[in-house]
């Protein structure tokens, strides 16, 4: 088949791009950079250098592909995170017509069934809202949870303070996962074209707030570490110490929608297999980056 993937060589592609030209597949790779072209070349794959933003050079990427991988990357903090997600969506849905693509893998988000209450991934329903109006074609929507990755950003705090702040309580569920096991899923679906539209929740381990503090608590032994609950305002407050106001109240939003019930319902509706890799395996890289974090 021949597939083109958005998301040039990130953590995702990483796993997907080998395994899709061992299988024997034509890829080609969107990339943003030039500098990526011979990296991307050096896979087998074949790179198309340009902006996702611009429906005529998305539209030549797309066209005799049998299938596309879609996501968004490098959010531009100057500009209004729900405008920039509407305006993609319809690039992405200009491009899809006017190439004749018919089968779609979308990298999507827990909680695109949702509204703008759950903050910064609101921009993913909007995605989907736009991609369920094209006409003869098939999607299927990956729908992951929070990156282990992103529990990163916790170290700065931990290191200072023996303390993880959230705006939730520590008996509200935490569910992560590993790249590795997105790619397992994008994978699957694009070698299995959808024949019905679909989506497929993407997750690897599943904790409360108070198992995270022990996981952490053990691999650094740092017996008195804590999970300390914070208002909205001061998570937003912290938050807009390290980025735009618009953005800390959106992720503020989505940090304290995740402590509700609603936030996982549909996750759990689907009931999905959780993937291979755990927060113990995990431990291990947040370990060497704690280590290797300044003060």
């Amino acid at each position: 088949m021949k597939i083109t993937l958005l998301g040039s060589l990130g953590h995702i592609n990483g796993y997907v791009i080998p395994e899709l030209v061992k299988q024997g597949h034509q890829v080609t790779v969107v990339s943003h950079s030039d500098k990526r072209k011979k990296e991307i070349e050096d896979l087998g794959a074949k790179a198309a250098i340009g902006s996702m933003q611009d429906v005529e050079f998305l539209t030549s990427a797309f066209n005799d592909a049998d299938e596309i991988y879609l996501m968004i990357s490098g959010a531009n903090q100057d500009e209004d995170m729900i405008d920039s997600a509407r305006q993609q969506s319809k690039i992405f849905k200009t491009a899809i017509i006017n190439s004749g693509v018919k089968h779609v893998v979308d990298l999507s988000s827990v909680g695109a069934d949702q509204g703008p209450e759950v903050g910064g991934l609101y921009i993913y329903h909007i995605i989907e809202d736009v991609l369920k109006e094209l006409d003869d074609v098939t999607y299927t929507f990956i729908r992951p949870t929070g990156f282990y990755n992103n529990f990163l950003s916790k170290i700065t705090d931990i290191k200072a303070n023996h303390a993880i702040f959230e705006n939730r309580p520590a008996t509200s569920t935490s569910i992560f996962v590993d790249p590795k096991d997105i790619a397992d899923s994008v994978l699957k679906a694009l070698l299995n074209p959808a024949i019905e539209n679909s989506v497929t929740y993407v997750a690897s381990d599943i904790v409360t707030g108070n198992e995270l503090v022990k996981y952490v608590s053990e691999k650094l032994n740092m017996p008195d570490l804590k999970w300390i609950e914070i208002s909205d305002n001061e998570m937003q407050t912290r938050l807009e110490k390290v980025m735009p106001k618009s953005y800390a109240i959106a992720f503020t939003k989505m940090y304290s929608a995740e402590g509700t019930s609603k936030f996982y319902a549909d996750f759990y509706n689907n009931e999905p297999k959780l993937g291979n890799v755990k927060m113990s395996d995990f431990m291990d890289i947040f370990a060497n980056a704690y280590q290797n974090i300044k003060d």
